[in-house]
């Protein structure tokens, strides 16, 4: 099995100084979503890639699932491809369910993807939560899964869509990586929407 995380890691994310108290603030942190692999390693009692493998990947059918660095890496070492980053979205979508088959419970889809707290309203448990109009800012109707530089998982269940947009990994450390990778997608792919 992979073991989750190392425990260096977990030591320094357990030892790593809060900006603010917990409760008052919001600020987005990898390091937080990481310790949801220790967590269910205490919770199942078992390694936190075979529960994961056990009870949501293996029940969507997903074999392409890996972990980089052979640690579990909740916080953004999951690699899947591209048709099954469009099954996690299609049980988002239908509220858990694939195939007549309950993967997650609906109630939990729901709350994930409903504002988790009132710092910070368009962000929902590990789900980025969208307005469709400035005039309403607290009504969301889609969400997605943002993942490393650039890989996300769009649903739009208005219109019963789900869009996955994958990304080459760009190893640079640049503060405009980002900036660059979607320039640089629109100025490949801007010259086959006109033909």
């Amino acid at each position: 099995a992979i073991a989750t995380g190392s425990s260096d890691t977990l030591t320094n994310i357990l030892n790593t100084p809060l900006k603010s108290p917990p409760g008052t603030a919001y600020l987005y942190s990898s390091m937080a979503a990481y310790l949801l692999g220790p967590i269910i390693e205490h919770f199942a009692q078992m390694p936190a890639d075979q529960y994961i493998k056990q009870n949501l990947m293996g029940p969507l059918n997903i074999d392409s699932a890996t972990w980089g660095g052979g640690v579990v890496d909740t916080g953004g070492g999951l690699f899947l491809n591209t048709r099954h980053m469009l099954k996690l979205g299609d049980a988002m979508l239908h509220n858990g369910t694939i195939n007549i088959t309950t993967v997650l419970s609906a109630n939990w889809v729901n709350q994930s993807v409903a504002t988790s707290q009132s710092f910070f309203q368009p962000y929902g448990l590990l789900w980025w939560l969208y307005q469709p109009e400035i005039k309403k800012p607290t009504v969301y109707d889609s969400y997605s899964a943002v993942g490393y530089q650039g890989q996300y998982i769009f649903v739009y269940p208005k219109y019963g869509l789900i869009v996955v947009r994958v990304h080459r990994v760009e190893n640079t450390r640049d503060e405009n990586r980002l900036l660059k990778i979607f320039w640089e997608d629109f100025t490949n792919i801007a010259p086959t929407l006109v033909q």
